[in-house]
Formats: C-alpha cells, structure tokens, sequence
C-alpha cells in the first residue's frame, strides 16, 4: 500500500469511490524467532497488567464482538498521534493476545498464560530458517498482517466486515498458502456489492525481492480473467506499482502521480510508525 499511498489517498478523499483490499498472503516467513520470543515476553507481562485485567472483566476479547477487535486498531493508532510507545504497545498487545485465543480456541486466561509460556520456550530453542509447525505459522502470520490493518486504518475503517460505506477501505485476510493461492483466489468473486473499475496489484518480476509479489499478481491475473469471462466486463483498468524491491525506471511508467511535501511526510510518518521496527509491527529484518 506504501507503495502508491499518495494515489489512493487522492482517491479516498472522494466519497462516491469504495476500496477494497485483499492480503492474499500473511507473509509469516519474514518474521524472525526473536521479535516473536521479544512479543510473547511483553504480552507476559501485559497479562499481569491492571489494564488487561480491566478488558478481561469487560469481556474485551469475546472473539464475537467486532467492535472491540477494532478497538484494538484505534488503540494503536492513538499512540501513533499521541507519540506515545505505552499506548502503541497496548493496542498491540490487545491484538496478540486475540490471535492466541483464536488460534487455540481457547478462552480460559490460565490456559492461555500456559500457552504463551510454551511459546517463549519454543522461539528461545529454535534455530533460525527452521520450519514452523502450522500454528505457528499462523502466529507469525497474524503479527505480519498487522502492519496493513493499522496502515489501511489511517485513512478509513479498522478492518470492518459491515457493508461498504463510500470511500471507507475494506480489508481481508485471505491466509493463503503458496500451494493454493493461484487456485482459490482464481475462484474468488469480488466482494459483495463490488464490481472494481479499477483494479491495483504490485507489478514486481519473479525473482525481484518477496517472490510472492509474483504469486499474487499470477492469481489477480487469472482471477481478473476468469471474472472477465464470467461478467462479460472488458474495461477494467488494471495499475500495476512497484515500491522498494523493484523500481520502475520512469521510461517504463505511463502514470505519475504529484507528491506534495505534506504527503512525503504523510509517507515517512506511515512507514516509521506502521510498518517499520520502530514502529514495532515488523521483526528487525
């Protein structure tokens, strides 16, 4: 998203447009053992805090309430303007210790405690490069899919299934796996009420950087081109972007997009803050 923020941020301001955003992938394999082990060892503590015992008799974390899985969002997002590390990291620990009830299925705070001491003893024994067992996984996973809800929520919703409101992001995890993901997401439909004008994808080689930037264009292709047959729609404007791991020389770009200096700032802020390790979401890659 950091990648054409300034286009999309032109877009939002107009309230007859909806967005929608889809992670095809969490990206877990980018999360090191140790920001792991060091997120499991706060999230201890933070267990023995006044303020998650405060949550826990509010019944914060029922897995059915939505608007309290948002909180956690917002939470965040308070100490980013606020400046405030205190706030970021209980908005942050709020979320992790959701995923850990999810994963398990588990509501019972004692077993949970249990768990994340199993945790810490499993990222202080493995080597790095290892192969995770599945669950873990899945943890990893979901502290990487953090980074684009706190980013996309800086701008409109926190992630929210309700229907689409004009000019609010909608965000879905899809936690496919490399194995499938061309196939599912060839099959997926455009989310309800959604029939795309537009359609952005990171335009990056194969071999450029994450391979999966590859994938994932491989399966908005055939999924565009399954749907296109479907809907009988030809006019669907495809925009390919490319950030970091691959950039376009300007001879090969036909669209560019002014930057104030306001929204540089706008851009620095959302990568220190929301998808960097001072802002806490990413491992020290």
């Amino acid at each position: 998203m950091l990648g054409y923020l300034p286009f999309i941020v032109r877009h939002i301001r107009e309230h007859s447009t909806r967005h929608f955003f889809a992670t095809l992938t969490s990206g877990f394999t980018a999360v090191t053992n140790a920001f792991m082990l060091r997120q499991y060892r706060r999230l201890k503590a933070y267990l023995g805090s006044e303020t998650f015992q405060e949550l826990a008799g509010e019944k914060y974390f029922d897995p059915g309430n939505r608007v309290y899985r948002n909180r956690d969002v917002w939470r965040y997002l308070d100490g980013v303007a606020a400046d405030s590390a205190a706030v970021r990291e209980d908005g942050e620990m709020r979320r992790l210790y959701r995923n850990l009830a999810e994963v398990y299925e588990e509501k019972d705070r004692a077993v949970l405690s249990h768990r994340i001491d199993e945790l810490i003893n499993y990222f202080e024994t493995q080597y790095p490069g290892k192969k995770d067992l599945d669950h873990i996984q899945r943890l990893k996973g979901m502290c990487r899919e953090w980074r684009p809800t706190a980013c996309g929520a800086t701008s409109a919703g926190a992630g929210s299934r309700a229907a689409p409101a004009p000019g609010f992001l909608h965000r879905g995890h899809l936690h496919r796996g490399a194995h499938d993901r061309t196939r599912r997401a060839a099959r997926a439909a455009p989310p309800a009420g959604a029939e795309p004008d537009v359609v952005t994808v990171a335009l990056d080689p194969e071999a450029s950087g994450p391979d999966t930037h590859y994938k994932v264009l491989q399966a908005t292709t055939e999924a565009l081109r399954r749907w296109s047959e479907e809907s009988g729609r030809r006019d669907i404007q495809v925009l390919g972007y490319r950030n970091v791991w691959f950039r376009f020389h300007p001879s090969e770009a036909d669209l560019f997009v002014p930057v104030s200096l306001n929204m540089f700032a706008l851009q620095r802020s959302a990568f220190l803050k929301l998808s960097s390790p001072e802002g806490g979401l990413l491992p020290q890659l």
